[in-house]
């Protein structure tokens, strides 16, 4: 008898919760998600497995037409949302983030995107030392990003690559710089973030790290190597930059405070 009522019972009420969660509205269960205080979303439509968010402000970032589509192995297995960006205004490509781990912490796996140089500098302008403006195609590969409910990050490892890259000459406007292609390797957290770089041009090569202590001082080391015969607007740079050794390389070594 009890098997006879229980049982068909108990699976009445698990398919109707199912069939909630299923069919109910994302704007609905977003509504109920305890999410960090510096993550707001805006305008979520469609269902649990597949929507879009018209605008998703994280930190002092803001993204725009961000669709997600949900499978339930995926989530099971590895605990993942896959999510595409499509935003004329900062980026396109593919990422996913750790559902479970909300609202601790956003961790962001797997991200696959490209953006230039231009949409994303405003982002950070404000946090360089040297108020430089630059340009250049950008691809990123990381393989996760991790931040506290805060915003603050907790770890970071990826690569970054840009293409047709250039600078603002630092004391004439008018004249821009070729950096040509910027490899950059990122690695780190909050207390400790290392920027490998190994950038190349038709002017000049230049390897070393950054190295971004507590968020707040970095210390730049690594050689610049000059290439063939630089324009005038370039050889007037060489000798801020320190000298040129027996190796054609110059040392670089700067500190300061962000």
């Amino acid at each position: 008898m009890f098997k006879r009522v229980i049982l068909p019972v108990g699976f009445l009420v698990l398919l109707t919760l199912f069939l909630i969660v299923y069919l109910a509205p994302a704007s609905k269960i977003v509504s109920l998600v305890e999410l960090p205080r510096d993550v707001k979303v805006y305008h979520v439509q469609g269902d649990i497995w597949k929507g879009s968010i018209d605008t998703l402000d994280v930190s002092n970032f803001r993204i725009n037409n961000l669709k997600w589509k949900l499978n339930p192995f995926t989530l099971i297995f590895d605990k993942g949302v896959n999510l595409t960006v499509r935003d004329p205004e900062l980026a396109d490509g593919n990422l996913s983030f750790n559902a479970f781990k909300l609202p601790e912490q956003v961790e962001i796996n797997n991200i696959e995107l490209t953006s230039t140089v231009e949409k994303i500098y405003p982002y950070i302008a404000k946090e360089l030392p040297w108020p430089i403006k630059a340009d250049g195609d950008i691809k990123a590969n990381f393989d996760f990003l991790k931040l506290a409910s805060n915003g603050e990050l907790r770890d970071v490892k990826g690569m970054m690559v840009i293409t047709k890259g250039e600078i603002e000459h630092p004391f004439e406007n008018n004249i821009k710089i070729l950096v040509g292609k910027v490899n950059a390797k990122i690695v780190g957290n909050n207390k400790n973030l290392v920027i490998s770089l190994d950038q190349s041009s038709e002017h000049f090569n230049f390897t070393g790290d950054v190295k971004i202590t507590n968020l707040s001082k970095y210390t730049i080391d690594g050689f610049l190597q000059p290439k063939g015969a630089l324009p005038e607007s370039l050889q007037n740079l060489i000798p801020f930059l320190g000298k040129v050794n027996n190796d054609g390389k110059i040392k670089v070594h700067f500190t300061g405070d962000f």
